[in-house]
């Protein structure tokens, strides 16, 4: 860069999306590294003194659990997101998030998105992607890892948007209230199904307790006492929730133990808590009967968590559509 003044458009540098670490691919959201641009390169310091990142992610889209080795500063200039990991805070707009080497964190994108600037006082952490400083809680088959795997996906459903039409005075209109409370009926009715399907093929007394603790659990929630319901919402059928509640039904007679237990207390009970304050799975007692399985056994967990998230995240997309369709035939 010569002896001028020069304005470099965010866009000119290339973006990553994702990184490849170990053979597993890691989603970042959108990084644009600004040694990319040779201007930017050309002016900035030693890349072992200081390094900058524009970064953004979608609503909803997540940068796992990770540390790295060098102390970091991200400044959040639009939008607004969830902070997880060694804090767990809402951070938007103005927001300034200091993060010391070695210390766990990662991020959901909120509503509109969070968009910053990733400062690091050493060398950049993804300025060569083949080579990323980082360290994913979930790029190895352990138990740590699947915990970081359940608390990512928990923290995206959070945002979920089926949470704002509680809010947002969505539901004071009597069709889609009837709409929204008969699509949760529902999936309460298919939560039934589940528990005589997991009683009947569980096989291991020593859970029987926890299970039902449990799924009674998730089926007091969702619904409030003395709500009124109409018998139309009684009535209220839909093909696409019955499916996916006979997913989790059926793979009680389909999976092994610890497998039921990964999906009833990672992704169940946490669902059912709906956008309230986590509950820790590594402080629920069954979850800590996972401790000490093979690699390939965290591998396979990891994978029906993430499975059992997406069916709870396409049940949730599923009562919004028809809590809105309502409105509109209302």
């Amino acid at each position: 860069m010569d002896n001028q003044i020069q304005v470099v458009k965010r866009d000119t540098i290339p973006p990553i999306a994702a990184v490849d670490q170990g053979g597993e691919i890691h989603a970042v959201g959108e990084l644009r590294d600004f040694r990319w641009s040779d201007e930017l390169r050309a002016f900035m310091p030693d890349a072992n003194r200081f390094s900058a990142s524009w970064v953004g992610l979608k609503h909803n889209e997540v940068l796992q659990t990770h540390t790295h080795p060098v102390q970091s500063m991200m400044i959040v200039y639009s939008g607004s997101g969830e902070l997880f990991g060694d804090l767990c805070r809402t951070v938007s707009q103005g927001d300034t998030i200091v993060v010391p080497a070695g210390r766990r964190h990662g991020f959901v994108g909120g509503p509109e998105g969070m968009y910053a600037l990733s400062i690091q006082f050493g060398e950049g952490l993804y300025t060569e992607p083949e080579n990323a400083r980082v360290i994913f809680a979930a790029s190895e088959n352990s138990f740590s890892a699947l915990l970081a795997d359940a608390d990512d996906l928990a923290a995206g459903f959070r945002n979920h948007p089926i949470f704002q039409a509680l809010e947002d005075g969505t539901l004071a209109d009597p069709a889609r209230r009837a709409a929204f409370f008969g699509a949760l009926r529902i999936l309460r009715d298919g939560a039934k199904r589940l528990l005589s399907s997991l009683y009947s093929s569980c096989g291991d007394p020593a859970f029987e307790p926890e299970f039902l603790r449990a799924l009674e659990k998730s089926l007091r929630s969702g619904q409030p006492e003395g709500d009124g319901a109409s018998a139309s919402i009684r009535q209220l059928r839909d093909p696409v929730l019955e499916s996916i509640a006979d997913w989790f039904a059926h793979q009680m007679y389909v999976l092994d133990t610890a497998e039921k237990v990964a999906v009833t207390y990672l992704v169940l009970e946490q669902a059912a808590r709906g956008n309230a304050a986590p509950e820790s799975p590594a402080k629920i007692s069954p979850v800590d009967t996972l401790r000490n399985e093979t690699a390939e056994t965290y591998s396979r967990l990891r994978m029906i968590v993430r499975e059992g998230w997406q069916m709870v995240g396409a049940a949730a997309d599923r009562v919004v559509e028809l809590t809105h369709a309502a409105e509109r035939t209302a």
